[in-house]
């Protein structure tokens, strides 16, 4: 049963696939507002857009949707989302809000151009580099600049998402011998927080990784203690153009 808080405002998804509404103004008396009706089955995640008006949902039945709750007793439906060839496992927002991430037991993740949520867009081909079903997903805090994605294939990857109509992968985590359940970004961004179906949490620094893509050059001057050739450059920093190092 996903559950989902922005504001004043949960969503729950349930069985029979709706999501109710809820006002949770008062945490120990919270109010049922309305429900969102229309997948076939289960509903498998929930999330909330930053400013509140927006949900979206993912559903066992294979299908996603954009839902319009600026009036929450009345809440309707904007798109039906369909790319995806397996249940829907994962549903995120980047921080804001033009970007929805999805994930699907069909091994992929798809981002989606959301800034009119009536009339979602594709951004790119899906992201195919999981073996196994994408459980979970995170955008970085601050600059949604990173995106990353759990799965059980027992890995957790970073991807570039800058541009999202050319989201690149960036690195690949896997010492954690269980499926990735649920990934999550510190407020800084700097620290990515990984928990498994071993009922483990791990903690990892990201932010050398941060620091390099921002100052490229002065970091690989650092590192290197001298300048990097072309070739060394494209071999070290192969998702970045050429700059002279340490002139």
């Amino acid at each position: 049963m996903p559950l989902t808080m922005v504001g004043i405002a949960g969503a729950v998804g349930t069985g029979d696939g709706s999501v109710s509404l809820w006002d949770v103004t008062n945490p120990n008396k919270p109010g049922r507002l309305g429900s969102l009706l229309g997948h076939a089955s289960l509903v498998s995640t929930v999330a909330f857009s930053p400013d509140g008006r927006t949900v979206a949902t993912g559903s066992q039945d294979g299908t996603g949707a954009l839902w319009s709750v600026t009036d929450t007793s009345a809440p309707r439906r904007l798109a039906r989302l369909t790319a995806h060839t397996g249940q829907w496992n994962a549903v995120a927002f980047s921080p804001n809000g033009r970007t929805l991430a999805t994930a699907s037991a069909d091994t992929t993740i798809i981002l989606w151009d959301v800034q009119d949520p009536a009339r979602p867009q594709m951004l790119g081909a899906p992201l195919a580099l999981h073996n196994e079903q994408v459980r979970s997903l995170t955008f970085s805090s601050q600059d949604g600049r990173m995106l990353a994605s759990g799965s059980n294939d027992q890995t957790t990857r970073l991807w570039d998402v800058t541009d999202p109509t050319r989201a690149r992968p960036l690195i690949r985590i896997r010492s954690q011998e269980a499926i990735i359940v649920a990934v999550g970004f510190s407020p800084d961004g700097r620290t990515l927080a990984t928990g498994g179906g071993d009922n483990r949490v791990y903690l990892w620094d990201v932010g050398d990784m941060i620091d390099v893509r921002a100052h490229a050059a002065e970091q690989a001057c650092k590192r290197a203690d001298r300048g990097l050739s072309e070739d060394e450059w494209h071999r070290y920093v192969p998702d970045l153009p050429y700059q002279q190092t340490c002139p």
